[in-house]
């Protein structure tokens, strides 16, 4: 987790994990808290394919805003501005990108029937200073 502050009132955080292997499911971060989370994003290796099964669950307190598998994501994704999973075959990548959700009381990121292999899993949220509760 690397953490920066950028004024008195808020700060900003990153989680940077490398090489994930998770089986069925994993929480990938709670927060406690209020902010907003620009970034989550899941990278694989498409050399396999067992790493585009999982799904992505992203709850805002106990709101669920994203919910759902790497197929079905890929499917809504020309459709949504701030979500996007899609092959990367130039760089031989799934690709599972989450955009904008912010957030009041909690943040939970979650990836759930997986059998992937993550080669990098980044999350980066802004909250404010005087609320910095976090489980990881």
């Amino acid at each position: 987790m690397t953490e920066i502050f950028i004024d008195d009132r808020y700060q900003t955080k990153m989680l940077h994990d490398v090489n994930t292997s998770i089986t069925d499911k994993q929480t990938i971060l709670e927060v406690n808290g209020s902010g907003v989370m620009p970034q989550a994003l899941f990278l694989s290796s498409d050399s396999v394919a067992a790493n585009a099964v999982y799904g992505v669950r992203i709850k805002a307190a106990n709101k669920i805003i994203y919910q759902d598998t790497y197929a079905v994501l890929a499917n809504r994704s020309n459709y949504e501005a701030d979500m996007s999973a899609y092959q990367d075959a130039a760089n031989n990548l799934y690709i599972s990108m989450f955009k904008n959700v912010s957030f009041d009381k909690k943040l939970i990121v979650e990836v759930y029937g997986s059998t992937a292999t993550f080669s990098d899993i980044v999350v980066k949220y802004h909250m404010r200073v005087d609320e910095k509760r976090v489980k990881h």
